[in-house]
């Protein structure tokens, strides 16, 4: 497999979402609106929002902060697929795995083509 896609994982986007919430309600309205700010122009995850907070980085009027560490950011979720065809068969497979919450989730379905039975028992006619 090969990682073929990068995405926001929705557990962590629901972990972001309440952290932006529970925060609306503690900052003033100029540090969230510098907050928002931040967190769009480094793309920032839930933890990202945190090391925001903890570094206090909203007692600067500073939206130009530079967040470098990966980990911080979206997107979070890897999704790395395969899939194959041949005269009888065709497969999928596709993992589903974040690098911040440990989200994993591994699904994969094949499809036979034609009577299977016909094929596999040579009942003939």
């Amino acid at each position: 497999m090969s990682a073929d896609d990068w995405v926001e994982c929705p557990i962590c986007r629901k972990k972001r979402e309440k952290i932006l919430d529970e925060l609306f309600k503690k900052l003033t309205r100029k540090e969230y609106e510098l907050l928002l700010k931040i967190v769009e122009k480094n793309n920032l995850n839930a933890d990202g929002i945190n090391y925001v907070i903890e570094n206090g980085y909203l007692k600067e009027d500073n939206e130009l902060i530079n967040i470098p560490k990966y980990e911080l950011k979206l997107p979070t979720l890897r999704i790395d697929y395969e899939y194959g065809i041949d005269e009888e068969q065709c497969n999928f497979s596709i993992r589903f795995e974040c690098v911040v919450c440990g989200f994993s989730e591994y699904l994969e379905h094949t499809k036979y083509f034609g009577d299977k039975e016909k094929i596999d028992g040579e009942k003939g006619d």
